[in-house]
């Protein structure tokens, strides 16, 4: 890659005013422009920006669009043009999102709402509440990029045997084994104890998980931290009603807020979060941008690179 000279950048969301005062500090030979009324800057500029909607299109003549998070799908959505240049933020995402999945699989395998129901009835209940304890169990990621990555590491620590399911099939550590998506029933869902997503939306994930997937678990766990988008929701309802699914801690959904009227908040196997299992924090962003422009200046490929329409 050439060397990138950056005269601007824009931020256009209000909400993101504390990343442009982060670069102020950073770099205070670039001008900062903030709000998304303001006129574009001096080229060649750059837009930071999570989720402007049609706003972005008033900067069709970027250089460089850096997404304010790890998922880009939103701001691909609203575009009416092809970036010459985009980039994404991972920061501590990959990080809290294993540790939200943690928090459910714990709860999970230490009983721990049975443990809450005895302790009202005053009961001492030694086999209702005994654990089943991780070490042993098998997981399934569908989708190992960073964040799968990072959720497998955490598994694998308490002793769960993870394998993992990608478009590629390629061999990626912490995972025991990778295999591609038309090939997912070599890893014998039967006996899968955990499944978790991780898969952007794209168009070849939408839809991924539907009846014939989650039809072939038997009392399996899910968790989808990934994009709504990817799991059937009538499915995965069916699933439950089945057994086939035992339990499904959702965090991302087809459409959010979710609708009041969506079965998904009242089913009692069901756990709904909005949208909160990873956090992208301004230090982040502003973090993940300066490596991007520190690689573009010495000439090279800046980390985190988006192909647009495709999210790699």
């Amino acid at each position: 890659m050439t060397q990138f000279p950056l005269r601007s950048i824009m931020v256009p969301e209000e909400g993101q005013r504390a990343i442009g005062a982060l670069l102020a500090g950073a770099r205070p030979d670039i001008e900062i422009v903030l709000g998304a009324d303001a006129e574009p800057p001096a080229s060649p500029y750059a837009v930071i920006a999570f989720n402007p909607g049609p706003v972005i299109n008033r900067f069709a003549d970027a250089a460089w669009v850096h997404v304010a998070g790890a998922g880009t799908d939103k701001i691909e959505a609203a575009m009416e043009f092809t970036p010459p240049l985009m980039t994404r933020t991972l920061g501590e995402l990959g990080a809290q999102i294993a540790e939200y999945v943690l928090a459910y699989v714990l709860q999970r395998s230490q009983r721990m709402a049975a443990r809450a129901q005895a302790q009202a009835r005053a009961e001492w209940s030694k086999d209702a509440t005994q654990p089943r304890y991780l070490n042993g169990q098998r997981a399934v990621i569908f989708g190992t990029g960073a964040i799968g990555q990072e959720i497998a590491l955490r598994l694998t620590q308490f002793g769960v045997i993870v394998d993992g399911v990608s478009r590629s099939g390629d061999a990626v550590s912490p995972f025991r084994q990778v295999v591609r998506a038309a090939d997912w029933r070599a890893l014998e869902p039967e006996t899968v104890d955990i499944v978790v997503l991780a898969l952007p939306n794209r168009p070849g994930t939408r839809g991924l998980i539907g009846h014939e997937k989650l039809s072939a678990f038997r009392g399996a766990q899910l968790i989808n931290i990934g994009r709504g988008e990817v799991l059937n929701e009538r499915a995965l309802i069916d699933a439950l009603e089945a057994g086939a699914i035992s339990e499904a801690a959702l965090d991302v959904f087809a459409t959010e807020p979710l609708p009041a009227s969506s079965p998904l908040w009242s089913h009692p196997h069901v756990k709904v979060t909005p949208h909160v299992s990873g956090l992208t924090r301004p230090e982040d962003t502003v973090d993940a941008f300066l490596a991007a422009l520190d690689a573009l200046e010495r000439g090279d490929t800046p980390p985190l690179l988006v192909n647009p329409g495709a999210g790699y």
